[in-house]
């Protein structure tokens, strides 16, 4: 009895080796696992911190673009209604019989 004593308690030191073995491995590929998946995570944080910079960047540049588009339209307004006064000024001088035209003297036609 003794022997098969001596047996079990083999198979049984056995199993538990076996079994502390193969959750060594298990531990070694889930850390192998963790430091891919860390790497992929540092990875992915590098871009979306390329992607928030170049986001910020071309924010900025599309400020700077706008705010010089208002300028131009601000200035070409200003334009326009100047050209619009200078335009109802002549015609009301028009109208009322006051303008006299350039400096010189009408044309003549042709022949006279």
């Amino acid at each position: 009895m003794s022997r098969t004593n001596t047996r079990g308690n083999a198979l049984q030191q056995q199993a538990k080796t076996e079994r502390v073995v193969r959750l060594e491995v298990q531990r070694r590929h889930a850390k192998g696992s963790l430091r891919v998946l860390d790497s992929m995570i540092r990875e992915v944080d590098d871009q979306l911190l390329y992607v928030a910079q170049f986001k910020k960047e071309w924010l900025q540049h599309r400020r700077e673009l706008e705010a010089a588009r208002q300028e131009i339209l601000t200035e070409e307004t200003a334009k326009r209604q100047q050209l619009e006064r200078s335009c109802l000024h002549l015609l009301q001088q028009l109208a009322r019989g006051k303008f006299t035209g350039s400096k010189t003297e009408p044309r003549k036609p042709n022949g006279e």
